[in-house]
């Protein structure tokens, strides 16, 4: 359970890092949904809530990458890449 919880800590440290540029980019309000449900999703882990929380990570790539040079969007990418390596773990778990 240790890696759901190092999943749930990276989804907020994404939604802090990207909550005050709300106004903006559209985008950021996709993905702060994603990413609240990336929270339900994995609060109850089954194989088939992490498959979906890998996809919908997948989903929240795509819509940052058009920022992806922006110096205050590169890191998130490290951080999305963290959690799905943290999903992945949890998923050997179960």
């Amino acid at each position: 359970m240790t890696t759901i919880k190092n999943a749930l800590a990276k989804i907020n440290q994404l939604e802090s890092a990207i909550r005050p540029y709300v106004g903006y980019a559209s985008e950021v309000s996709q993905i702060l949904k994603n990413l609240a449900q990336l929270k339900n999703l994995i609060k109850d882990p089954s194989s088939e809530n992490i498959d979906l929380a890998l996809k919908m990570i997948k989903d929240s790539e795509q819509l940052f990458e058009p920022y992806r040079t922006m110096p205050q969007v590169a890191p998130l990418f490290k951080t999305l890449k963290g959690l799905t390596e943290d999903l992945k773990d949890a998923k050997k778990e179960i």
